[in-house]
């Protein structure tokens, strides 16, 4: 009879600590849920930052690039450009369509 009640006891304890194991691990696994979401986003928080200063930094390129001195003197230099004389300009007179052709 003692071994019942013993046995009982050993049963009854062990569903007890089950109980409090699952009751521990329903407490905490929101907590390190969220724990995981903080460090996700200090993760993106940070490649946001070094994609914005990526994006500064090629901007700054881009319009260097487009700078017209530069361009001007990258096409003397590889596109072989020449400026014309005055006097090889031609200028046109825009002169009204006849009404046949429309506007």
């Amino acid at each position: 009879m003692e071994q019942h009640g013993s046995a009982a006891k050993m049963i009854f304890l062990i569903c007890m600590a089950g109980v409090f194991v699952c009751c521990a691990l329903l407490y905490l696994s929101p907590r390190v849920y969220l724990i995981k979401l903080g460090y996700t986003l200090e993760r993106l928080a940070m490649e946001q930052r070094q994609l914005w200063e990526e994006q500064q930094s090629l901007r700054l390129e881009a319009s260097s690039l487009r700078a017209l001195d530069r361009v001007e003197a990258w096409a003397r230099e590889q596109g072989e450009m020449v400026f014309f004389k005055r006097e090889q300009v031609v200028y046109v007179v825009r002169e009204e369509l006849p009404e046949r052709w429309g506007k």
